[in-house]
């Protein structure tokens, strides 16, 4: 995104570069968490559910569900953007 061609720049806008700096640096906070979440899943969820299966589980099913919530939506939202 270039300030000079941006539709969120004026001609002569001497604070473009800020906003696209600020605008930059909230895209990589908002990617560093999705790869956390991706972590969190393939680190902590799954293995949980694999447990589930073998029936040595340490968290029961809705316990599981209640600790990990709804952030597989999150990342399908996330997945569908058009930034990546």
């Amino acid at each position: 995104m270039d300030p000079a061609t941006s539709l969120f720049a004026l001609v002569g806008d001497d604070m473009a570069a800020g906003r696209l700096s600020v605008y930059r640096e909230f895209l990589a906070s908002e990617f560093s968490y999705i790869c956390d979440l991706k972590t969190l899943s393939e680190v902590y969820e799954e293995p949980f559910l694999k447990d589930l299966k073998k029936k040595t589980w340490l968290l029961s099913e809705s316990e599981i569900q209640l600790i990990f919530g709804n952030y597989k939506e999150l990342l399908q939202v996330w997945m569908k953007l058009p930034l990546q």
